[in-house]
């Protein structure tokens, strides 16, 4: 039995998180975790590359109810990995020594 939610066109089943949603691969990339909606009905995640975890940060709630971060990076809902445009680090890049600079690791494994 699928778990689900009535829509305007019918049941949708919800997605449901894959390990590449919630680790990275040997590349250092992912998929971004953030569940996406349409017509108020479940239509899977971004799935966009992810290189990390969003950092933690500050949140508050505008006198409207809708809430933001401090810092300006998506503040909505994000259950593993998150892509550059869900406030996730960008790629990770390599430096001349060899050193790997940006990307966080698996998800609640991030840095603060």
């Amino acid at each position: 039995m699928s778990v689900g939610r009535k829509c305007s066109f019918g049941w949708q089943a919800m997605s449901r998180l894959s390990p590449h949603h919630e680790t990275l691969n040997e590349y250092g990339e992912g998929k971004c975790s953030v569940p996406m909606w349409s017509g108020g009905c479940p239509a899977g995640f971004c799935d966009e590359p992810a290189f990390g975890i969003r950092p933690p940060g500050r949140e508050y709630l505008a006198p409207d109810g809708s809430l933001f971060r401090y810092d300006g990076l998506y503040a909505g809902y994000i259950s593993g990995l998150a892509c550059p445009s869900h406030g996730g680090p960008p790629r990770a890049t390599t430096l001349a020594g060899g050193e790997a600079q940006g990307g966080q690791g698996e998800a609640g494994q991030g840095k603060p």
